[in-house]
């Protein structure tokens, strides 16, 4: 008859528990490294969205802030210098959203992208009409548009 010793089987049965254990937090391990790859790769692009947002924010209240300073300024090299940065800004504007375009948004983000483009289809004709008259000596009529407008 074939005996069986009781203490290779409690052996075998505790390697083959040790190796599943250890296979288990490989395993484990694998996927947290992963997992944090992943979330890491998530949070530096939110950064990203969030810092290109906060620079598109700033420079447009700068036009607006180079709008009025020109409107004030008597001294034509001043405010040619003011106009170069005011053009400045709509092309560092434009690249600071394309950069976002490019970027993978979700649908409330691309909403919110859509909205921000139409409200400047309708700001930015009226800021560049009203720079125009600032630099063609028509600061007081370039005032009134810019309050009623």
């Amino acid at each position: 008859m074939f005996k069986i010793d009781t203490r290779h089987v409690v052996i075998a049965g505790f390697s083959l528990a040790l190796v599943l254990m250890a296979g288990l937090t490989v395993i484990g391990l694998k996927q947290m490294a992963e997992i944090n790859v992943q979330f890491e790769a998530i949070t530096q692009q939110h950064v990203v969205k969030s810092t290109l947002i906060a620079k598109m924010r700033t420079t447009a209240r700068e036009r607006v802030l180079l709008l009025l300073a020109m409107a004030l300024t008597a001294d034509p090299f001043e405010r040619d210098e003011q106009f170069m940065r005011f053009n400045q800004g709509a092309s560092d504007f434009l690249e600071m959203r394309g950069q976002l375009t490019r970027m993978k948004l979700s649908r409330d983000e691309q909403t919110i992208l859509d909205r921000q483009r139409a409200m400047t289809m309708i700001s930015v004709p009226i800021q560049e009409r009203a720079a125009e008259m600032i630099m063609d000596g028509k600061a007081n009529e370039a005032k009134e548009i810019l309050i009623r407008e």
